[in-house]
């Protein structure tokens, strides 16, 4: 006995495909999304044709994410809002209180590497001016960092084929922000 496969529907969305189940539009007849899962067009043959939607093809991911759970958590990469407008531009019924970020600390680690490495070095550090300003010096070497080589594709002001994490502080590095940092220099 065969059991009866899901009628599976192609989106490209902002060029992201995305193979959806017509099951999961039938429970929100009301959005756009379920009136193109319900036309002729798909109800003939879902799987030959491709719907292409001229919208935020990630977005269209926490769209679907809403639709399946009722409820979605962001990265703090993407905005309440954006989610919003995409939910509004599908007819999507929406309670904007279901919609949350991720973990920040967990959500901050993972774009900047070093992140865990600054926290433990401004934990371990006494209270002084000193040593205050010299986290600062390490902060903002770890936020230029993932800025140079994650936004810019550069790491140390040359340019890299790719986007790895940010290295830790090098020796010479280091020795750099101290000597930035030391109080002479605040003279």
């Amino acid at each position: 006995m065969t059991s009866p496969t899901a009628v599976v529907i192609n989106f490209n969305v902002g060029g992201k495909r995305y193979e959806v189940s017509r099951s999961l539009f039938e429970s929100q007849s009301d959005t756009m999304l379920a009136k193109i899962a319900s036309s002729k067009q798909c109800q003939e043959d879902p799987e030959s044709e491709t719907i292409f939607i001229d919208r935020d093809g990630t977005i269209f991911g926490y769209v679907l994410n809403y639709l399946r759970d009722g409820k979605v958590k962001l990265p703090i990469t993407e905005r309440k809002d954006t989610l919003g407008r995409d939910l509004e531009y599908y007819n999507v019924d929406y309670d904007a209180d279901k919609i949350d970020f991720d973990d920040a600390k967990e959500q901050m680690a993972k774009l900047i590497p070093a992140y865990e490495y600054c926290m433990q070095i401004l934990k371990d550090q006494s209270e002084s001016a000193h040593t205050l300003c010299l986290t600062n010096c390490i902060a903002v070497y770890c936020v230029e960092q993932f800025f140079l080589q994650h936004i810019f594709g550069q790491k140390n002001g040359s340019s890299t084929s790719g986007c790895g994490p940010p290295a830790q502080p090098s020796a010479n590095d280091l020795k750099a922000i101290k000597a930035t940092a030391s109080p002479r220099s605040f003279g």
